[in-house]
């Protein structure tokens, strides 16, 4: 089958929220692994913009930059990410004009995603925390699940 599933899931640990999304294109759908590589690429790529002192804006601009070469940008429809806390949606925005600045300590959600109507979406999530010189990524699942 060519289908496409979407987890996202979190937990809760004494009061403090975790936020998760993965992707599994388990058939053989080329056009969803490719957009899945692409989805990817993305995350790291914003990932790696994220440090102290960085605008919000800066790692959604990045994640949209690689997805615009690989020319998925129209499908991107929401922020790249969000701070998590004690709630699941906290401040900073990573956005597109939300020009917060990022402080070493905050956890925030990467998670581009993709969603290409009447065939797919796809979307990655990790949660990192904001360190002097690059982030820290929370996550130990691999970004792509081969099923």
């Amino acid at each position: 089958r060519d289908d496409v599933v979407v987890f996202d899931f979190g937990a809760r640990f004494m009061n403090y929220c975790s936020d998760t999304t993965r992707t599994l294109v388990p058939g053989a759908n080329e056009e969803a692994k490719k957009a899945l590589e692409a989805v990817g690429d993305a995350l790291n790529v914003a990932t790696d913009t994220i440090r102290e002192g960085v605008k919000s804006s800066e790692p959604d601009s990045a994640a949209r930059e690689v997805l615009r070469r690989h020319g998925l940008e129209n499908y991107f429809i929401h922020s790249l990410g969000h701070g998590v806390g004690l709630e699941i949606h906290e401040r900073p925005r990573l956005a597109q004009g939300i020009e917060d600045t990022l402080v070493e300590g905050m956890v925030v959600t990467v998670e581009p995603g993709i969603y290409i109507h009447n065939r797919f979406g796809i979307r990655l999530e990790n949660l990192v925390v904001v360190r002097k010189s690059k982030a820290e990524v929370l996550n130990r699942l691999p970004l792509i699940i081969s099923v």
